[in-house]
């Protein structure tokens, strides 16, 4: 559903500048110094910008009373001034010469960004209009309406270059402490996303374990599980006397549920006398407590029979075996068998595992733990807790990580500030009353 919001979104607006392109003149329309923007270059900006915040609030479900047109207009005169000041701050200080061969860079990551954008609106499109052909001249010219062609991703990636370069000259990358990286990480990326998982461990599964999301934030008490499946005892007396006893526990349960409606129906008549009724309930519920103990037995004996097994996996453990060796040797899957897997993971407030094995899992309290037997129809499991995932909330910053989040605090915490004193040198003239937006925002 998100990305066909996202590909209706772009496709109207592309409709829009397409049509309106071609028949009008292109004034300047913006003045910042020496530099001269057309309208054109500011709307292909502009409605470029609104696509990509209106499709991440759409698919993070935030509310956008916030995002106006005129938030939209004010964000891309201010990315035009930025860019202006931050150009002629390179060339004052000697920072926009580029090599060849980081021209070279910058030309292969504009087609790669390019060639990227442009598989995954032929995707988007083919979800959103299943049946409906779009042709690769199709697609290219769509993105030419909306300003998105190689060149235009090269000058926004030459400027992000100047950018990062002028940000380095004023305030060093050494300068800034893992303190501060930790502490940016932690307002910006791991709180918000505490607001919406904590305590909410389903919704966490649901979005981020399996809905393919991103989150920062790691609920406390996660952990990394592997299994070893044991295969039960050949057919005898031991599987046989489990299957009746699962059954006659099904049966029992059945009438327990029987026994209570009817209860429930004669006291919501008001009936005086519901002697007969509890006393069919109490039976049915004595029956059902027998059944389970029939059932537990069952299976706690075929448990047992595998005992030996179990002792010689503990053994091997105790030696300094891994687990994963064991699974290898024992285990009727290979799930779970190469070091490298980090093996599936596990919350004791999980909406995915089954009480049963909660039940068993829950009590392991550190990596290398390994859990009493569970029978299971498919095989008899034995658990062993691995690492946690994160520590204390958060996800693990990776190398890559930290150095993205110093260059972000070099930019927007350092050098944005800076923009608006460079630029108050600078004559600016703006005529913003002929932009287009292409989103309804009613």
């Amino acid at each position: 559903m998100k990305k066909i919001l996202y590909t209706m979104l772009l496709f109207s607006m592309i409709l829009c500048l397409a049509v309106c392109a071609a028949a009008e003149e292109d004034p300047v329309i913006l003045r910042v110094g020496e530099h001269r923007y057309t309208l054109s270059a500011v709307e292909t900006y502009l409605n470029q910008n609104a696509l990509a915040i209106v499709s991440a609030y759409e698919a993070s479900g935030l509310d956008r009373k916030d995002l106006t047109e005129q938030y939209f207009i004010d964000s891309a005169v201010d990315y035009f001034v930025s860019r202006s000041v931050i150009e002629d701050k390179a060339a004052e200080w000697g920072l926009d010469t580029l090599t060849d061969q980081e021209l070279e860079l910058l030309r292969a990551s504009a087609r790669e960004k390019y060639e990227e954008l442009w598989q995954q609106a032929r995707e988007q499109l083919e979800e959103a209009y299943p049946g409906q052909e779009f042709t690769d001249a199709e697609i290219t010219r769509s993105f030419e309406a909306l300003g998105y062609d190689a060149d235009t991703l090269y000058d926004e990636q030459l400027f992000f270059v100047l950018r990062a370069r002028v940000a380095d000259h004023c305030f060093p990358p050494e300068d800034v402490t893992d303190e501060e990286i930790r502490e940016y990480y932690t307002v910006n990326y791991v709180e918000p996303d505490r607001l919406r998982y904590e305590g909410n461990v389903p919704l966490y599964e649901e979005e981020i374990l399996y809905g393919g999301g991103g989150s920062a934030y790691v609920p406390e008490g996660m952990f990394y599980v592997k299994y070893i499946v044991l295969p039960l005892p050949p057919e005898g007396e031991l599987t046989e006397e489990a299957a009746k006893a699962e059954t006659a526990l099904k049966d029992a349960e059945d009438a327990l549920q029987t026994a209570y409606d009817t209860l429930a129906r004669v006291a919501i008549l008001g009936n005086t006398d519901q002697t007969a009724e509890r006393d069919a309930y109490n039976r049915a519920l004595s029956a059902r407590d027998a059944a389970r103990d029939r059932r537990d037995s069952a299976v706690a004996a075929i448990t047992e029979s595998l005992g030996d097994t179990v002792s010689e996996i503990r053994a091997h453990l105790s030696s300094g075996d891994s687990f994963e060796s064991q699974i290898r040797l024992y285990s009727t899957e290979e799930d779970g068998g190469r070091d490298s897997d980090p093996g599936y993971l596990f919350h004791p407030e999980s909406a995915v595992w089954t009480d049963e094995m909660k039940a068993v899992i829950s009590p392991l309290g550190a990596a290398g733990d390994v859990s009493e037997p569970l029978y299971t129809e498919n095989g008899i499991l034995l658990f062993c807790r691995l690492e946690d995932l994160g520590k204390n909330g958060q996800y693990p910053l990776t190398d890559s990580d930290r150095e993205l989040i110093r260059r972000m605090i070099q930019i927007t915490d350092r050098l944005a500030p800076m923009i608006p004193e460079w630029a108050s040198e600078y004559e600016i003239e703006a005529d913003t009353s002929a932009l287009r937006i292409y989103y309804d925002f009613d």
